[in-house]
């Protein structure tokens, strides 16, 4: 009688390792750092968010109120900063943590003024753009005849869970805002978005005229569900 080979049956090893730390599995999310930049393509620049470093085309967007003051807040500056789509789904639920620079000035007079942020968190999807939540920032007070500074650190909580299908964009929106307290002379805002961190005096050449900011990154810390 012949003898009967069985073949050998092997456990397949999974082609993908998922690496986690304990943050991440204990509050189930897995946290992704994006830095805010600009690039440029022939004429056309936009503003991005990338998870790595480099060098952007602006180092900041400076507003536009140059012939009016303002007495009561009004939008100065509006930057819609898009992740690249997804290529599979994501949910995202947590709180989207950002860090960063903003600042104003009346450049003219030494006016008091007033400057704060809004950061809304979106979802787009090239046609509607959905809100997800939003926070506001502290008002950073002008007195003196420069651009002030101030670093913002801020939580968005989005308690109600986001579903991104694949080709949707995650986009974090910044509005500058900004209110000529004595109704002198217009009011300037700021916004600083370099992953290089440049903030010399060639980079962001409004400085000479006052402080000099402590950062130029904008980063963010976004929440997305794990599947564990």
């Amino acid at each position: 009688m012949a003898e009967q080979i069985l073949p050998e049956v092997y456990r397949k090893s999974p082609t993908v390792v998922a690496n986690y730390n304990y943050t991440d599995i204990a509050d189930g999310t897995g946290r992704i750092s994006l830095y805010g930049f600009t690039h440029k393509e022939t004429t056309t620049e936009k503003f991005a968010l990338n998870t790595e470093t480099s060098y952007s085309i602006s180092v900041f967007s400076k507003g536009t109120t140059a012939t009016a003051p303002y007495t009561t807040a009004e939008k100065d500056i509006d930057l819609d900063f898009d992740l690249s789509p997804f290529n599979t789904p994501r949910r995202l639920k947590g709180k989207v943590r950002i860090n960063g620079v903003f600042g104003g000035g009346t450049r003219a007079s030494a006016t008091a003024g007033e400057v704060y942020i809004i950061a809304k968190v979106r979802k787009w999807d090239g046609t509607t753009e959905t809100e997800i939540a939003n926070a506001q920032s502290q008002t950073l007070t002008t007195t003196t005849l420069q651009v002030n500074w101030a670093v913002f650190n801020m939580e968005i909580d989005c308690p109600t869970l986001t579903n991104f299908k694949t080709g949707e964009i995650l986009r974090i929106t910044i509005e500058v805002w900004v209110k000529s307290v004595e109704g002198g002379e217009p009011m300037n805002g700021y916004f600083l978005h370099d992953p290089m961190n440049r903030i010399n005096a060639a980079s962001i050449p409004d400085q000479d005229e006052g402080g000099v900011p402590l950062t130029s990154i904008f980063k963010l810390n976004v929440p997305f569900l794990l599947d564990i």
